[in-house]
């Protein structure tokens, strides 16, 4: 693909900090799984995940046509809840060549093109970053970023202001990018719920901001405190590693949430994963693998689970502690790197001699 868009040999050196070399840990980790895995199985979704992602979105579905029918607040809710779990688990699909599936996401006021954009272009090649998107966008309400000038009202009025940011996201996103760019087809699907809810009742008029505003909070709860945001997870601004091993800068900004995915490591690094279904679900739901997702973002989440013994060998040749935590405890870390004003003076690999 390189080579039949190639334009001319670069001039200048490139302005990413990131390596990949040989021997380094991205490069050595792809290898093995490589070695382990045919390309063939690599590629495309699963059936696994496709199964799970058209159950819930007939869910979602299901539970919007009785809100209209009914008039019911309670069942639009639910819809909301539905829809914000399609979105999470269509992420998965947006990660890989053109799939329909991946247009669920449109039905919630995001952009499934505009998604790959901030998400899979920045989020994911700049994770916690001033490139991150994902982090710029939603300044100045939730300022991540360890800034010394950032004050009281900075650190602190984010904590009560975020449940508004949350529910507001899907909304305040569908404005900024129509009034950016114009509407397109990806902004007129989001109206095909709300007419298909008029066609049954008029309540649609209000049980529709309702089922909206929901998916926004849950989705927005879900993929915030998704490991990202925590004291102890390199932001920009924080001491770097010396190796700047693209993989490791991956491995350094995110904690997994271990007991929603049925993920452990114990005291001597040995990680285990369930491979029961539920998990499964709870993993397309909730980003899980994130980690692994990081490091092999076009794999489909349901063939991930079979690459943690490749991690953790490569984890323990390079010395490099593998995180999870739980998802309570990270909701509440959240909060607190919202409040961090001081970047942490020492780089991953001193911290983890400290913790030995």
């Amino acid at each position: 693909m390189l080579d039949k868009y190639k334009v001319r040999p670069t001039s200048e050196r490139r302005n990413s900090p990131y390596t990949f070399l040989p021997d380094g840990f991205y490069n050595t980790f792809k290898t093995r799984v490589l070695q382990k895995f045919s390309t063939s199985q690599l590629k495309g979704p699963s059936a696994e995940s496709k199964l799970v992602t058209d159950s819930l979105f007939s869910a979602f579905v299901v539970c919007t046509l009785i809100s209209a029918y009914k008039s019911s607040i309670d069942f639009a809710m639910l819809a909301g809840v539905l829809l914000a779990f399609t979105v999470c688990a269509a992420h998965n699909f947006v990660h890989m060549r053109n799939e329909w599936r991946r247009n669920y996401v449109n039905l919630s006021m995001l952009s499934a093109k505009h998604f790959r954009i901030y998400h899979t272009l920045s989020h994911h090649l700049y994770p916690n970053s001033v490139l991150d998107l994902e982090v710029s966008l939603l300044e100045p309400w939730l300022p991540w970023l360890p800034r010394p000038e950032k004050n009281v009202l900075e650190r602190y009025v984010s904590w009560l202001i975020s449940p508004i940011v949350y529910t507001l996201m899907f909304p305040s996103e569908f404005a900024r990018r129509v009034i950016s760019h114009g509407p397109d087809l990806n902004d007129l699907s989001a109206l095909l719920v709300p007419a298909a809810m008029g066609l049954v009742s008029p309540a649609s008029l209000y049980l529709w901001p309702v089922m909206i505003l929901t998916a926004s909070f849950v989705y927005s709860l879900t993929s915030i405190n998704a490991g990202h945001h925590h004291p102890e997870v390199v932001h920009d601004g924080d001491a770097a590693r010396k190796d700047r091993d693209w993989g490791l800068a991956q491995v350094d900004c995110v904690i997994d949430r271990g007991d929603l995915i049925g993920v452990s490591v114990s005291t001597d690094g040995a990680i285990s994963s369930s491979g029961s279904w539920w998990h499964f679900v709870l993993v397309l739901c909730n980003f899980g693998h994130h980690t692994l997702h990081h490091l092999m973002p076009t794999v489909d989440h349901f063939r991930l689970r079979q690459m943690y013994p490749i991690l953790e060998q490569t984890l323990a040749d390079f010395g490099i502690r593998y995180r999870v935590d739980g998802a309570i405890p990270l909701v509440s870390s959240q909060f607190q790197q919202l409040a961090r004003n001081e970047p942490n003076p020492l780089p991953p690999e001193e911290r983890e001699k400290k913790m030995m």
